[in-house]
């Protein structure tokens, strides 16, 4: 049976292919040539991630959704219990947003994957 740190760092290198795309090596879940979440997202303008499906939630609402979820594991793994206050509904309170929000958000989602990967590495 594997302990947690026999397997973390595979779990870390798999997260960092979905998220940051297939290394130059070799990859173990995309396909070649797929770029991971956070390339995949910087292809977007603005305008294309602030549309709506029918349910109202954008790319942006998800992007949000998905950063604040990282964040809150990332406080979780430094000792802090944020699940307790978690507002999971807040990411999905605004669908739009302009460039500099866009480019923010982006920012924020690869530190705290970046943050995440780190986390998941060291256990």
């Amino acid at each position: 049976m594997m302990n947690t740190r026999e397997i973390a760092p595979a779990v870390a290198s798999l997260y960092s292919e979905l998220v940051n795309g297939i290394p130059e090596s070799n990859g173990y879940i995309l396909n070649r040539g797929d770029s991971g979440l956070i390339h995949s997202l910087d292809k977007l303008s603005a305008s294309a991630a602030s549309a709506t499906n029918p349910d109202g939630a954008s790319v942006a609402a998800h992007a949000r959704h998905v950063s604040y979820a990282l964040s809150v594991l990332n406080r979780w793994a430094n000792g802090e219990n944020p699940f307790q206050d978690a507002d999971w509904a807040a990411a999905w309170k605004k669908s739009i947003v302009d460039i500099d929000e866009w480019d923010a958000l982006r920012d924020e989602l690869r530190r705290e994957s970046a943050a995440w990967e780190k986390n998941l590495g060291s256990r």
